[in-house]
């Protein structure tokens, strides 16, 4: 959690709220998304940002959602 902090620091991303699904969350709209251009799966999100979404047995911070990305 202290290497997202400093990294969202380093890059000047606030953050209302520090946990790690929100983080990561913001690091991916900034840095990832616009850059994915052919069609991308993204999967295993972090269970903060979808708590509805069921839990991977193997990693319970993790969520069995995904997501399809083209063109952004």
């Amino acid at each position: 959690m202290d290497e997202l902090l400093a990294f969202c620091k380093e890059h000047e991303i606030e953050l209302d709220v520090k946990n790690f699904g929100k983080i990561i969350d913001e690091i991916f709209k900034r840095f990832v998304e616009d850059n994915l251009i052919q069609p991308t799966f993204v999967i295993d999100y972090p269970k903060e940002i979808s708590p509805l979404a069921k839990s991977k047995p193997e990693n319970p911070q993790l969520v069995e959602r995904f997501e399809i990305f083209i063109g952004g």
